[in-house]
């Protein structure tokens, strides 16, 4: 059957009760309504996209260490789920990685329809865990009950409130059976995961699960077959299969990945997997060459790099004998180095981190570039540590004229064009910025 131009298409729209003067109003219609807005509320929150608007930051509180239970440290924030609902944690908690049942919310809870995919005993223990963020639901206090027809009005009470919050749940993930992973990557990967006994094995298990899930190798797999990425055949993420098949309900949102050892947890890793909230994408047939999901796992990238570093610093013995191929399979694009200095001694030494890596540099740039050098590395594949790929390096121009005592380097792609200033002759010296402290 054909829909002629200006009919109205009513099925599958809104459904709102019609007021008018005289009609009885019941709890019944009330509930519609609601649902009636929160469907509204929803549409909003796909178009937004799902992912995390601000806060929700995990830190190791416990590693659990000697048999005791893992803590986590979440910090108060806001994330926007597939399904649209919007989901806040109010205040910062500690959370208990023990085991527990997960229930139901109650039947008539405005969470209902979102319930999680499963009752059954939280898996926790050894092994590769998504941390999730979904909805909870439950009653506060007690109204006393009238109603018309009812033979107990007056004589009994029901809840007063019905209040929506959140819960957090882990997922077990075994990264081997992951189809997006190339087989050289695999094999590191299970090598990794059977020993991770020392600092160095142990970074490098976390860059390989977070690039997994970056989809570093899904970006590379664009050049390989570039046809079957505009057609969508090529795979992009791990979460998209794990919602496939119904383990990530779309009510929930990834938090962090958890990686837990006899010996208590060796990492919580947030931006592999947190993203900020990305649209749908603009054209389903090329999920790889459209839309803006490939800039957000960029950017997340980016963050994540910086996050691991920070921590890697924070533990290692000599940090100035660091070595980027022996702690990282891949490098974001375009990352900032923290290099020793008189203020910084837990730095890095840029020579040892690119030992045995082709590098040209450090040449100088200015502050104003550093933005646009960030922004226009998004467009590039991650670094692999493994390849021969050269590697840019830059010292700020303001940072080692005004702060030399703490020096950053920044470095970037072999790919990405050149963001460093033009030099100049003997005559034109004194025009550039660099004459006033380098002589």
């Amino acid at each position: 059957m054909t829909t002629e131009l200006l009919s109205a298409i009513l099925d599958g729209g809104l459904r709102h009760p019609h007021f008018f003067e005289g009609r009885i109003l019941t709890a019944t219609d009330l509930s519609v309504e609601r649902e009636a807005h929160r469907a509204r509320q929803r549409r909003l929150g796909r178009a937004l996209g799902s992912g995390i608007v601000s806060g929700l930051e995990v830190t190791i509180r416990d590693r659990g260490a000697g048999g005791t239970v893992p803590v986590l440290g979440i910090t108060a924030g806001l994330a926007l789920a597939a399904d649209g609902d919007s989901l806040e944690l109010a205040a910062d908690i500690d959370l208990c990685l023990a085991r527990e049942l997960e229930h139901e919310p109650p039947p008539d809870s405005p969470f209902h329809a979102c319930a999680p995919p499963s009752t059954k005993p939280v898996a926790v223990g050894e092994g590769v865990y998504l941390l999730l963020l979904g909805p909870a639901a439950g009653f506060r206090e007690r109204a006393v009950m009238s109603g018309l027809g009812d033979p107990k009005a007056g004589a009994g009470c029901g809840s007063r409130w019905a209040l929506e919050g959140v819960s957090f749940r882990l997922l077990p993930y075994d990264p081997l059976a992951e189809e997006l992973l190339p087989a050289t990557h695999r094999d590191q990967l299970a090598d990794l995961l059977t020993d991770a006994a020392t600092p160095a094995r142990r970074s490098r298990l976390r860059n390989h699960l977070a690039h997994l899930f970056l989809a570093s190798a899904a970006q590379a797999a664009v050049a390989d077959d570039p046809l079957a990425a505009l057609a969508g055949e090529t795979p992009t993420n791990p979460i998209a299969g794990l919602r496939q098949r119904g383990e990530i309900a779309d009510c929930e949102v990834p938090v962090a990945l958890v990686h837990w050892t006899l010996s208590g947890l060796h990492f919580a890793d947030p931006w592999a997997v947190r993203r900020r909230p990305v649209p749908s994408l603009q054209h389903a047939a090329a999920p790889m060459l459209s839309g803006d999901a490939f800039r957000a796992d960029a950017e997340a990238r980016v963050l994540q790099f910086q996050q691991h570093l920070a921590e890697l610093l924070d533990e290692a013995a000599a940090p100035t004998s660091l070595v980027a191929r022996e702690h990282f399979r891949f490098l974001p694009a375009a990352g900032l180095l923290p290099v020793a200095g008189s203020d910084r001694p837990r730095g890095l030494s840029v020579p040892a981190f690119f030992a045995d890596r082709t590098v040209r540099g450090p040449l100088f740039t200015e502050g104003a570039r550093v933005a646009p050098l960030f922004d226009r590395s998004y467009a590039f594949p991650a670094i692999d540590t493994e390849s021969d790929e050269m590697v840019w390096l830059y010292s700020i121009r303001e940072n080692r004229q005004r702060v030399p005592e703490r020096p950053a380097v920044i470095f970037t792609s072999g790919f990405m064009p050149l963001f460093g200033d033009a030099r100049y002759d003997i005559n034109r010296w004194s025009f550039g910025n660099f004459s006033s402290f380098l002589v």
